[in-house]
């Protein structure tokens, strides 16, 4: 099967603004998504309504009526509240921090991993992010030129012979192709300038094709399943190449999952902030017009009867009314007076804001709950509270280990270090940390009529200064050995007290068998 992903590509771009937020939201990539339809009357020379049309590049939904100079005053004043954002770096920094990499030769190859001065572990916390946000995300992992292996690691970083991997977003895929759940080839977009794309294609080893990748560039494309519809062959070849002979026939390109699409070959995903996109979209609506009615009826207005008009105003009087000018009223249509806007509506909304946001959480296995402890300090503070975060988590957490310990498989392959040894380990428990809390159940293990040994009250100690203190990962290590050593007497002892207890079971039950 072939697939061009032309169907995915706008929800995947209206996803990375919702993510980014910003500029990206205010000025929308999403084609669709992105277009607002005015629709408005006017009064033409002979007194009838005509009716008008326009679009505008915005993510607000225009009112019906709503002109364009209003609709652009109203959408330059809307402010978006980033919902995605919080979601996705609570699972990316609760997944990718506290992994244990033991990478041994590939160590010095990767503190440079995709030629931009990024960190391997920092290149993960990247991938982890994006392939949450979209559902998947594709890295390639490649080496500019076929590797001596006489050269020493140092020499090669040197003359740039390394591997490296390259972050490639949905948004740039062109199309797939799969065999048997054997992915065979792979297009995307590696520039895009002035409507010309480079596309980079990769063919794996097939009966019929000896694999290799190539370079084609393509002036005047709308979009990427234009390429996709003769596989780029009428775009100009710029370069082109075989396969490393260290990947045996296959593609370097590995795929990192938030959770895999079951239901097709092809390398789609399902997003993590699916759901809280729109969400967060229908909150930034919300607030705009709550911001709309309060600058049309926010304020208090003179309302002066008349007697011609039985108490009311026509619509084509205009009056003025300050220093030096007045204007009469009739005693029997009433006295004029101040109306004072009611606040009921824009409560009522910021009410809603509040449901649509905690919906937005949940959707994502998040709470927001009130924090009752803080009302002293800001009368309502809210703090994210664990749903089943932690289930969703670890599923996630899986994923990820499976895809960079493939990927860096692959990388040592294509460095020549197909044997080193890679071990990646990642944590087992996630949760979403509160220092009070932690602080507040370290010290009550502590304080416990229980005995619970020298190891655990080690660790309680240890997790209350970590809750109590802002540490360094380096701090927070020295003071774990101080902790540790301050109890090995103690554990000795224990150790000790514990093996005394097992032989003299064994003395006694060995007595027992001889009387018998």
């Amino acid at each position: 099967m072939i697939e061009n992903f032309a169907r995915y590509r706008d929800r995947w771009r209206y996803l990375h603004d919702a993510y980014r937020g910003g500029r990206y939201w205010s000025d929308p990539s999403s084609q669709e998504l992105g277009h607002a339809r005015l629709s408005w009357f006017s009064i033409d020379e002979s007194g009838r309504e005509v009716w008008r049309s326009g679009m505008a590049r915005s993510y607000l939904v225009p009112h019906r009526g709503e002109t364009e100079e209003a609709f652009a005053r109203r959408r330059d004043l809307a402010v978006y509240l980033n919902v995605c954002a919080p979601i996705v770096k609570a699972y990316s920094e609760g997944v990718s921090s506290r992994v244990i990499r033991d990478l041994g030769a590939l160590q010095p190859l990767l503190i440079d991993a995709d030629r931009r001065g990024r960190h391997w572990s920092e290149l993960v916390e990247s991938v982890s992010i994006w392939a949450a946000v979209y559902g998947a995300c594709a890295v390639a992992v490649d080496a500019p030129r076929t590797i001596p292996e006489a050269l020493s690691e140092a020499r090669r970083a040197e003359l740039g012979l390394q591997p490296y991997c390259a972050v490639i977003h949905p948004t740039a895929w062109a199309w797939a192709r799969s065999e048997a759940g054997r992915l065979t080839e792979f297009a995307y977009a590696e520039s895009a300038e002035n409507r010309e794309v480079v596309l980079r294609i990769w063919k794996a080893q097939t009966s019929s094709s000896r694999g290799g990748w190539e370079l084609r560039a393509a002036s005047s494309v709308r979009d990427l399943s234009d390429l996709a519809a003769d596989r780029a062959q009428s775009a100009r070849l710029l370069d082109s190449g075989p396969l490393p002979d260290a990947l045996g026939g296959e593609i370097p390109i590995s795929f990192a999952f938030f959770e895999r699409d079951d239901s097709t070959d092809a390398p789609l995903g399902i997003s993590l902030v699916d759901d809280a996109a729109d969400w967060g979209r229908l909150i930034y609506n919300s607030l705009s017009w709550i911001a709309e009615i309060d600058r049309l009826a926010a304020f208090p207005f003179l309302a002066v009867p008349l007697r011609e008009t039985g108490g009311q105003l026509e619509q084509s009087t205009r009056l003025r009314i300050g220093p030096g000018q007045a204007v009469g009223h009739s005693g029997t249509a009433g006295a004029p007076s101040w109306v004072e806007p009611s606040g009921v509506s824009q409560q009522g909304l910021l009410q809603r804001c509040v449901q649509y946001l905690q919906l937005a959480l949940r959707s994502a296995g998040l709470e927001l709950a009130a924090d009752s402890s803080a009302q002293l300090q800001s009368g309502e503070a809210l703090r994210i509270r664990s749903r089943d975060y932690e289930s969703r988590a670890l599923r996630y957490s899986r994923q990820l280990q499976r895809w960079e310990l493939s990927t860096l498989r692959l990388f040592a392959r294509l460095a020549g270090l197909e044997n080193a040894p890679i071990a990646v380990t990642y944590p087992q428990r996630i949760t979403l940390s509160d220092p009070s809390e932690e602080l507040e159940r370290a010290l009550l293990l502590l304080s416990a009529q229980v005995e619970i040994g020298a190891e655990a009250k080690a660790i309680a100690v240890q997790q209350a200064i970590a809750a109590a203190l802002s540490l360094t990962e380096q701090q927070l290590a020295a003071i774990a050995d101080e902790v540790r050593s301050l109890y090995a007497r103690d554990l000795d002892a224990a150790f000790a007290e514990q093996r005394a207890r097992i032989l003299r079971a064994d003395r006694e039950a060995r007595t027992l068998v001889e009387d018998a």
